[in-house]
């Protein structure tokens, strides 16, 4: 019997060496054979979040046309991708930070700012991006795409663009509803013209840090702001002027706000506000009656100045 004969009487030999040679043939055809066993439809992963390439693909085309309006020619296509990825991944870390704090946009919130009587800024200028006098001629063009005679690519290509301005509306309002900024400055006060051993300009360093939240709140049948703010002003180091071992505080202070606007009618409005300020450093001590010099001098150093 013939090798030949001998190897077509036993499949189960021929089946594994031709898996063998197909394995073989793909390790040496593909520049990169690990990512065949990868998820191909994922660009990154935040916290088990997955960015999905189509998705990056469409902001990468939608940055690059918004370039080329604005006169851009050298678009480096690296630098920008990963610009819009950078930006999709923090929309991410931002979306999980809402999350925590238990921020949501509901579906109610999201229809009146898109589709609504008077629906956002930013909601009209992208769907004037798309060709579309209004976001409720857009949603009827991708979703009622017979009445208008579009073929299946064009209704799908607006229900894209749909889901993506649905997407951006929600990432804009909930950063909208909470914010938190922060400032750090150098401070010079130079209070004399003339520099003496007693007097010299003084500096320091200080810091601003501010948040601020709002939401829509029930109250009958009136849908009304409710806004809560915080800044806390001037957090630092001492500042001296000269002339002795002694450093003054600068005021650190602490301000808590909020706001009520109730809807009166379509042109009217009544809101209501008030704010709280708390210094947070001690105040110059004040000399108190029969009191000697040196006594309020010992106590100034040691209620102010240690």
């Amino acid at each position: 019997m013939s090798a030949l004969e001998q190897i077509r009487q036993r499949p189960i030999l021929i089946i594994s060496i031709l898996g063998i040679a197909l394995l073989l043939f793909i390790l040496t055809a593909v520049d990169n054979p690990g990512e065949l066993f990868t998820d191909s439809h994922t660009v990154a992963e935040v916290d088990g979040q997955k960015i999905d390439y189509m998705e990056f693909q469409r902001r990468v085309e939608q940055q690059s046309e918004q370039m080329r309006q604005q006169g851009h020619t050298d678009i480096d296509n690296n630098r920008m991708q990963a610009q819009v990825l950078q930006q999709m991944v923090n929309q991410l870390l931002l979306k999980e930070e809402f999350k925590d704090l238990g921020l949501v946009v509901t579906d109610n919130e999201l229809s009146k700012a898109m589709l609504g009587d008077a629906p956002h800024p930013s909601v009209v200028r992208m769907v004037q991006q798309f060709g579309f006098p209004s976001a409720q001629e857009l949603y009827d063009y991708a979703f009622n795409s017979n009445k208008y005679g579009l073929q299946p690519d064009q209704a799908r290509q607006l229900q894209d663009a749909w889901t993506a301005l649905e997407k951006n509306t929600e990432d804009m309002m909930l950063s909208e509803k909470f914010s938190i900024a922060a400032g750090i400055r150098w401070i010079y006060s130079d209070l004399t013209y003339d520099y003496t051993e007693d007097t010299s300009p003084g500096s320091a360093f200080a810091a601003d840090i501010a948040c601020y939240y709002q939401d829509y709140i029930d109250i009958g049948a009136r849908e009304c702001q409710l806004g809560l703010g915080l800044n806390i002003s001037n957090v630092g180091s001492k500042i001296s002027f000269g002339g002795s071992n002694n450093s003054e505080f600068i005021p650190t202070n602490m301000r808590l706000g909020a706001s009520l606007m109730i809807p009166v009618d379509e042109y009217n409005r009544f809101t209501i506000a008030a704010d709280a300020n708390k210094l947070l450093v001690p105040t110059y001590p004040k000399q108190m009656e029969g009191e000697s010099s040196s006594e309020y001098e010992d106590r100034v150093q040691k209620e102010y100045y240690d």
